[in-house]
């Protein structure tokens, strides 16, 4: 048995270093995990059930290590996280969660009532032993994977916060690791280095019946004999470490929490205000028009400027939202039945095909119930279509916002809350959208999502666009109408044919000295994106 097993650990280690998508890695660990049987007769039983999940979790915590090294990095540089790295945040905590619950479930019952745990008994010290290595398996994950960036501010209160889309709680990762570090769990393995250190003969048998039990008393001995798991004392000075991450965070969370609650009473009275309808509403041939044009995953945006709310949002449009699809267009791009759409095919039958996040929260919306506008226009990413694993993970990670409640802090990178462009930036996790640093956070508006198209290789493209710029009247603009709009020129010495060079007004400014006096000089410039 002993070639064979290690002949499988091989073989899974191989086939996960060929792996790069940390989406399909997780995938992978949750199929393995879903296969083992968590009700082993023996202990040999037990470590063939765990060669299913141990080669993922070794790829996993390393892959973890590099993630979070990265993100930490970017943080420091005063980078916005990108849509797909916040999603990758809470979808690898869950896992990261998962693993630690399920390994745990294969020796729960195997728990020692004594504190010797290795006897005579080969079978209950073998038992003894996996229920050792779970226990500190657990601890070693943490300190691999998460407490080394714990200490960086922005990514603990990012690991902290609720996520339903993945059924992360508030402070779950917290209250995670005060289990970890309590004197019971502390207790534990310092009762097994103490055992390790008292049964010298027993541990030589059990190093014969598997390559994995002799692998498990190799990482034991080296890790489990330091003075980690010594002392109480250890357990009283983690947990008052991260006592005061609680209360520092708890701080920033209060005055968020105000800044919201004030921002969402003046929103909401806002949001109530207008003072006629739109120009677009109940055109039936009008929004039939539309849904000839609309694909799955469009980006449509809209505005609504005799809305109250629109005054205060900067820029032409006030809001966005995603064309999830008709049945008939999902059947035909085979993700009809797929486990993220079955909870919602009911309300796609009945015509709510379009996916938005407004002050009622994240909901689907029928076409003539959105068409309560003046202005609307289609944007397509141009290479979704060439990738069935893209749009996959679009539909997930856009359904799975699903129930959210508006975000009235406007902060791009938390996820427990959204607004309608937040949902744009989580969904298409891996565009690079343009976002702006706004009181102290980072902030996309609908402006920031259409004005991505007027970049020199934008995956974006304008699709349609209509608007009623006086009552009765259709117009279709283009995308050389709405540049201005959008603070946007087009330079035609620069532009060809084919390809359209467009720059954006912004302000530069730089120090200037004048009679003793330093004062900052600003002048307007016309800048080139490139994507």
């Amino acid at each position: 048995m002993k070639p064979l097993l290690l002949s499988v650990l091989l073989l899974c280690s191989l086939n996960l270093m060929a792996q790069d998508n940390p989406y399909l890695m997780m995938k992978e660990i949750q199929v393995a995990l879903d296969s083992v049987d968590y009700q082993p007769d023996n202990a040999m039983d037990t470590v063939i059930e765990y060669q299913k999940i141990y080669p993922l979790e070794l790829k996993f915590i390393s892959w973890l290590e590099q993630f979070h090294s990265d993100l930490v990095t970017k943080i420091e540089q005063k980078v916005a996280l990108s849509g797909g790295e916040l999603t990758l945040l809470h979808k690898a905590l869950k896992t990261f969660f998962v693993i630690h619950s399920r390994t745990l479930a294969l020796v729960e019952a195997w728990e020692p009532k004594t504190k010797e745990l290795f006897t005579n008994d080969v079978e209950l010290s073998s038992r003894h032993l996996l229920w050792l290595n779970m226990r500190w398996s657990g601890l070693t994950r943490m300190l691999k994977a998460y407490q080394p960036f714990l200490s960086n501010e922005k990514l603990r209160r990012l690991l902290n916060s609720a996520d339903s889309a993945y059924a992360i709680e508030k402070d779950q990762l917290l209250g995670f690791i005060y289990g970890l570090f309590s004197r019971s769990y502390l207790g534990a393995l310092n009762n097994g280095r103490i055992s390790i250190n008292n049964s010298t003969e027993v541990i030589d048998e059990l190093r014969t019946q598997s390559a994995l039990f002799d692998r498990f008393f190799d990482i034991l001995k080296s890790q489990i004999g330091s003075e980690f798991v010594t002392s109480a004392e250890r357990s009283d000075s983690e947990i008052e470490r991260y006592d005061q991450y609680a209360k520092k965070d708890g701080r920033a969370r209060f005055f968020t929490t105000v800044f919201h609650h004030i921002s969402g009473a003046f929103g909401n009275f806002a949001g109530s205000i207008r003072w006629r309808k739109g120009w677009l509403d109940k055109n039936s041939k009008l929004n039939d028009e539309i849904a000839s044009k609309l694909i799955p995953f469009d980006m449509i945006t809209e505005r609504t400027p005799f809305a109250l709310t629109d005054k205060f949002i900067p820029g032409n449009f006030g809001h966005n939202a995603i064309w999830l699809g008709t049945k008939d267009q999902l059947q035909a791009l085979g993700l009809w039945d797929h486990p993220s759409v079955k909870p919602i095919q009911r309300q796609i039958e009945q015509g709510m095909s379009i996916l938005e996040t407004d002050r009622k929260g994240t909901h689907l919306k029928e076409i003539a119930e959105f068409m309560k506008i003046d202005e609307f226009a289609i944007m397509r990413n141009k290479d979704l279509y060439s990738s069935p694993d893209k749009m996959e993970k679009l539909l997930e990670v856009g359904i799975a916002q699903l129930g959210k409640t508006y975000d009235f802090n406007f902060d791009v990178e938390t996820t427990d809350r959204l607004v309608c462009s937040e949902l744009l930036y989580q969904s298409f996790g891996d565009i690079k959208w343009p976002t702006e640093y706004i009181a102290g956070r980072n902030t996309i508006s609908p402006d920031n999502v259409t004005e991505l198209m007027f970049y020199e290789n934008a995956p974006n493209e304008l699709i349609y666009y209509v608007a009623a710029f006086k009552k009765g009247v259709l117009e279709y603009p283009d995308l050389f109408d709405l540049a201005p709009k959008l603070k946007y020129r087009l330079n035609s010495e620069l532009s060809t044919t084919d390809i359209p060079y467009f720059e954006e007004r912004t302000k530069k400014c730089h120090k200037m000295m004048k009679e003793d006096q330093l004062f900052n000089a600003c002048t307007t410039v016309w800048q080139h994106h490139i994507y």
